[in-house]
């Protein structure tokens, strides 16, 4: 009889762990909405567009750590942003375009600097990897002088309502979020 109640206890331990995981899951993906919705709004402000239809955007980290430094990475941001008549592109690389977000409007070529663009960017390389860690714990910590290649696409259309049960799958190395207004598709490797 105790060894039954000790399994339950087990299991009842070990599904309130999943469900505090999946919280601080969704919490992550929430605070990389928020992000990427502050940048977008910013770019339509200084664009002066009067409305977004969608964005897209791709992040392509590659992190590493040696023993007890902290992780560094490198990245390459491009989001695009579409309303009925105009696209904007912006794009920041951490070799070519350090600590600054540079956006194009593609009608009339013109370009400007996101305000607060090393905001944007430390924000979005902090993320993603607590949002792997969530998925994968305690990996980012043993890496040795391993890299890791995370690339994540995140689209938003915020016209669609938010699900109240958002699509959640993990398979391998690969992950997909989809909430209705934002779906998220992310995978990695080591090399």
């Amino acid at each position: 009889m105790n060894g039954q109640q000790s399994d339950k206890s087990s299991e009842e331990i070990f599904e309130l762990i999943q469900e505090v995981r999946k919280m601080e899951l969704r919490y992550r993906i929430k605070k990389l909405e928020d992000l990427l919705n502050e940048m977008v709004k910013n770019a339509q402000e200084k664009a002066n567009l009067p409305e977004i239809k969608e964005s897209l955007t791709v992040i392509d980290l590659d992190c590493n750590k040696h023993g007890n430094e902290p992780m560094q990475c490198g990245y390459n941001i491009t989001t695009n942003i579409y309303n009925k008549d105009e696209v904007i592109e912006c794009y920041s690389d951490a070799l070519y375009l350090p600590s600054k977000i540079r956006c194009t409007k593609y009608s009339d070529k013109s370009s400007f600097e996101l305000p607060d663009s090393i905001y944007f960017i430390q924000g979005i390389k902090k993320t993603i990897p607590d949002i792997y860690n969530i998925l994968n714990p305690g990996v980012l910590t043993r890496m040795d002088k391993q890299y890791i290649n995370i690339y994540v696409d995140f689209s938003m259309d915020l016209n669609k309502p938010i699900k109240e049960n958002p699509e959640i799958s993990k398979y391998g190395n690969l992950f997909s979020y989809n909430n209705g207004r934002s779906i998220i598709k992310m995978d990695w490797r080591f090399y």
